[in-house]
Formats: C-alpha cells, sequence, structure tokens
C-alpha cells in the first residue's frame, strides 16, 4: 500500500481467484455486483443482523484529523451533520448558485486563452466575497449543535473532497480524450454544433449532451478520482455478517475498491479501453444509477454485457458523497467550454501519464502538459 501498487494488484488477484480475495488477515476485497449494496447500504431482511456496517476506524480516524461527515462514525451524529451540509447541494441551491459556476468557469477559459498565446504569471481574478456553505453553518452552529472543530473538520474535508477529486477527473478525461482522437472529435462536433456562444452553455443546456455524459463517466470508470475501496468494518460483537453470500466473521475489514471493480473483466467488455460508446447503450431505467438495477444495462448491442449499474465512483447508501450533483455540473460545464473555445492536444503524445501513476487514497498525478489552440467562436 505505501508504494502505491496495491490498487492494481487487486485486479489480477479477482480476475484469478474471482469476486472476494483476501488481502490480509482481516481484510477482503469485494468485486460482486451484491457487495455495493452489502458493505455500504442499509442491510435489511432476515440474514442482515446489523443495519450499517461501521467505517474501519484504522482508516478514519487517524490521529490528528478532525471530526468531519467522512470520518463521523454514529449514525444519529452523521445524520445531523448530512441534513446541515445537503441544502449546500441540493439541485435547489444548484439552479440559485448557477452564476458562481459560470463564473469560475468564465475565469477559467479567459485566463487559458491568455496563457495560449502569450507567456503570463498572472492568477485568475476570484470574486471571494460571495457567501458560501461555511458561512451558513456559522450562522446556524448554535442551533445545530456545531462544535468549532466540526465546522473546521467539515471545511476541510469539503474542500479536498470537492476540489481535488473534480480536477483529477478533469485531468483524466483531458488525457483520455486526447490519447483517443475520435472520442475528442466526436465530442467537439457535437459541443460545437450545439452551442453558438459560451452565454449558451448553461447547467441546463449541457444536460443535453449525451455523448459528453458518456465520456466522463467512462473517464470515471477508467480512472476514478478515489481509486482504492472506503473499508467498512463487521462488528466485533455482531457474529458475522453475509456479504455477496459469504459469512464474514466480526472484526473483518471489507470494501469494494472502485479501480479492480471498473476494470473487472466479468462486468466489463474490453474493461481496458477507453469507449465512451459503451454508456450511450443504456437499458430502460434513467437518472442515477443503482448497483443491483438490471434496467439500466442494455442487452443488446457491442457493449451488451456491461455492468453499468456497478459504476459508483460517488459510493452508494446513506454515505454516499453529498456532492455527486455538484461534481456532475462542475464537470460538465467545465469540460463543454474547455472544448468549445480549444482544440486541445499532449504535449507528448508518446508519455504514459495515466498508466505509470500509482495511487493512495488519491492518486499519485504529474504535471498533465498540453497544447491548447483557441478556436474562433
Amino acid at each position: 500500500m505505501a508504494r502505491g501498487e496495491l490498487t492494481f494488484k487487486l485486479l489480477p488477484l479477482h480476475e484469478k481467484y474471482g469476486p472476494v480475495v483476501r488481502i490480509a488477515p482481516d481484510e477482503l476485497s469485494f468485486t460482486h455486483p451484491d457487495a455495493w449494496k452489502d458493505i455500504y447500504g442499509h442491510r435489511v431482511g432476515s440474514n442482515h443482523n446489523v443495519l450499517e456496517l461501521p467505517k474501519a476506524e484504522r482508516f478514519y480516524r487517524t490521529q490528528g484529523t478532525l471530526p468531519n461527515i467522512i470520518s463521523e462514525e454514529d449514525r444519529a451524529h452523521h445524520g445531523l451533520v448530512r441534513r446541515v451540509l445537503s441544502h449546500g447541494f441540493s439541485d435547489q441551491n444548484l439552479r440559485a448558485r448557477e452564476s458562481v459556476i459560470t463564473g469560475y468557469a468564465e475565469t477559467l477559459i479567459r485566463q487559458l486563452r491568455k496563457l495560449s498565446v502569450s507567456a503570463s504569471d498572472e492568477g485568475p481574478s476570484v470574486n471571494m466575497a460571495e457567501p458560501d456553505l461555511v458561512e451558513k453553518i456559522l450562522q446556524k452552529k448554535d442551533a445545530w449543535n456545531l462544535s468549532d472543530d466540526e465546522i473546521v473538520g467539515n471545511a476541510a474535508a469539503l474542500l479536498i473532497a470537492g476540489s481535488e477529486t473534480t480536477a483529477t477527473l478533469l485531468a483524466g478525461l483531458t488525457y483520455l480524450l486526447c490519447k483517443h482522437p475520435q472520442a475528442m472529435g466526436k465530442l467537439r462536433r457535437e459541443v460545437r454544433s450545439k452551442f453558438k456562444s459560451d452565454s449558451e452553455i448553461t447547467l441546463t443546456s449541457v444536460l443535453e449532451l449525451k455523448y459528453l455524459l458518456a465520456c466522463l463517466d467512462e473517464a470515471l470508470r477508467l480512472y476514478p478520482p478515489v481509486p482504492i475501496g472506503p473499508p467498512r468494518t463487521v462488528p466485533a460483537a455482531s457474529g458475522g455478517v453475509t456479504i455477496a453470500g459469504h459469512v464474514v466473521p466480526g472484526g473483518t475489514d471489507v470494501a469494494v475498491w472502485h479501480w479492480p471493480m471498473f476494470h473487472y473483466s466479468a462486468h466489463w467488455d474490453k474493461p481496458m479501453e477507453y469507449r465512451p460508446e459503451r454508456f450511450l447503450q443504456e437499458g430502460s431505467a434513467s437518472g442515477p444509477r443503482y448497483a443491483g438495477d438490471m434496467r439500466y444495462n442494455n442487452k443488446n448491442g457491442e457493449h451488451s454485457g456491461d455492468r453499468l449499474d456497478l459504476l459508483q465512483p460517488f459510493n452508494i447508501g446513506p454515505r454516499n458523497c453529498l456532492g455527486r450533483n455538484l461534481a456532475y455540473s462542475e464537470m460538465r460545464m467545465v469540460l463543454a467550454r474547455m472544448i468549445f473555445n480549444f482544440d486541445i492536444e499532449l504535449v507528448e503524445p508518446e508519455d504514459d501519464w495515466m498508466e505509470k501513476q500509482r495511487a493512495d487514497f488519491l492518486w499519485r498525478k504529474g504535471p498533465l502538459y498540453v497544447h491548447l489552440s483557441p478556436v474562433n467562436v
């Protein structure tokens, strides 16, 4: 794990031994479809004697960590903090704050246009006076009974979770599109035929870009921003629980590791290849995919064996990522405006930027150098 290689070593182990692999004396990795719900979801039914598997303390409660929604173990208090924070991530709030997202996207494009024609060390202009989620929490901290440590801890957690992961995915997607010129060309045609100006690119209008969403989802599969599996612990006093049909004793840490699950050949056709088209063949269901709902999986076509329902980069259950909708909104907006305004090429096309990375909780990624050629729009 210290070398950042375990994520990649798990896949051949699963390919050889199947959907359950023991990776330590008291730790299991799962790629079975049922593992998503059995580990991270609400556990209901006669065969489930534990309502929810707690987060692994060794992973989330490291020394010096301030309390936050990611590390909180107590179900009741986690629910309270989640309800407090959820207001900032609601669809209604996203629509109300669209001008903020659009403003940052415009600043990015403006600065990149400057840098694409002349060297400059000028930083982007940022409006620091805009009220944010933390300000609202500070106003209600007494009513919600939140400590100063909780506010600081959650602010830091949201900053890291909301910035680094989105930036990582956009960097990975840029690399993948540059490595696959056919996909890049198809995306350019979709974006540039849809819009005539930047002002037309809104949070609502980008929802109509089906191929852009497919490109994003396929990048999330090949290069999930969090490649590891967030571990849960089977309570020692539980007498064991059933996960994916296997009885797992108390005291065992269990997880679905994202990168192996998203590359497992039992679930994906040509799993190592970047093929956005696999996400254009979805079945009868629409909206967010739910693990185990087979309606999302098309029974026909080239990728008929793909388990699209198993792509869960934001996790599932009562502790899934609060920022899912915000992340998709940001990524769609930034990607659409980047493709609309620039032709993008790798500075070193032969450099295997993604393939040579290692991973801890996040990727150990180096700089990605690209040429930006402004498009006359």
